[in-house]
C-alpha cells in the first residue's frame, strides 16, 4: 500500500531551506536526472519522481526509524516494502506515495542512509542494516552513490574527533614545563570571556543542535586540565569584581593588537 509522506518540502524552491550537511547529498541526487551510477543504468525521471518527493521521503522514513529504535526493523522493512507498487502509474501526492522501480527505492534509502549518517548518535549497526537491504547489484549501484559518500564523511568525521581527544590528553599529560593551563588569577576573566561567547551563539554541535554552557564549560575546562567544575568556576566568577573589567580590559588588548597588525 502507498505511504504516507510528511510534506517537508511543498516544492522544488523549498528544497533552498534544506539543512547545510545535506547539500552534497542534493548534488549527488541531482546527477542522477543527468546519468545513472553506471554504464547502462538508466537516469531518474525528473516527471515521475522530483527532487522535493524523494527527499521528503527519506526524511519520512529517517523521523520514524529514530522514533521506532527498538522496532526499527520491522520499520524499516514496512517502508521498505510498502513504498515499492508494481503498478504502471505513480503517484506524486503526498498522503498517496510510491514509486515503481526497485532502483528508485534504492535512491529513497540512500538518501535515508546518508542523513542517518550525518546523525552522530544513529547506531552504525542500524545503518549496516539498511544497505543490506538491497540485492540487486544495479540497485547497489544507486545506493552507493550516497554510501560512499556519507561513510567518508563519516570516517572524516570520527577521526577528527578521535584527533581533537589526543590534543587534550597530549595537554593534559605534558610535562609541566610545557603544559598551557591558565594564567594565575585569570580564571575568573576566563570564565566571562567564555561564557559571554557561549551567551552570544559562539558554539554549537556539529548536527546544529544548541548546547549548554555546562557543555562548552567542562570541554574548555578538560583542554586546560583544570579539574575545577564549570558551575562553581562560574559562581566565582561573578561574586568577584565588577565582571564587566574584564570585558573592558580584554577589549583594550584588542584594540592594541590589531593597531600594530592592521594599522586599525
Amino acid at each position: 500500500m502507498p505511504i504516507l509522506v510528511k510534506n517537508f518540502f511543498q516544492d522544488m524552491l523549498s528544497l533552498n531551506t534544506i539543512d547545510e550537511r545535506y547539500r552534497e547529498m542534493m548534488d549527488l541526487l541531482g546527477n542522477l536526472y543527468f546519468e545513472g551510477p553506471i554504464e547502462g543504468a538508466p537516469k531518474l525521471n525528473y516527471m515521475s519522481l522530483k527532487e522535493n518527493y524523494v527527499v521528503s521521503a527519506a526524511m519520512t522514513i529517517c523521523d520514524a526509524l529514530k522514533k521506532n529504535m527498538v522496532s526499527a526493523v520491522p520499520t524499516l522493512m514496512d517502508y521498505f516494502d510498502n513504498i515499492l507498487l508494481n503498478a504502471n502509474t505513480k503517484s506524486m501526492q503526498f498522503d498517496n506515495f510510491w514509486i515503481n522501480q526497485t532502483y528508485e527505492r534504492a535512491v529513497i534509502f540512500g538518501c535515508v542512509y546518508y542523513i542517518l549518517s550525518m546523525d552522530s548518535d544513529y547506531p552504525e549497526s542500524s545503518l549496516k542494516k539498511i544497505g543490506s537491504l538491497i540485492h540487486d547489484e544495479r540497485d547497489k549501484a544507486y545506493f552507493n552513490v550516497f554510501k560512499n559518500v556519507a561513510d567518508k564523511a563519516r570516517d572524516l568525521k570520527e577521526t577528527e574527533i578521535v584527533q581533537g581527544a589526543d590534543v587534550v590528553q597530549q595537554n593534559v599529560e605534558a610535562s609541566d614545563g610545557k603544559r598551557i593551563i591558565l594564567a594565575d588569577k585569570r580564571y575568573s576573566d576566563f570564565t566571562r570571556i567564555v561564557q559571554a561567547m557561549i551567551q552570544d551563539a559562539y558554539f554549537t554541535h556539529a548536527d546544529k543542535s544548541a548546547v549548554t554552557a555546562t557543555e562548552v564549560g567542562e570541554m574548555m575546562l578538560k583542554l586546560l586540565g583544570v579539574s575545577t567544575s564549570w558551575k562553581s568556576m562560574l559562581q566565582k566568577a561573578f561574586s568577584r569584581d565588577n565582571p564587566m573589567k574584564t570585558f573592558d580590559n580584554l577589549r583594550d588588548a584588542a584594540q592594541s593588537y590589531w593597531q600594530k597588525r592592521a594599522n586599525i
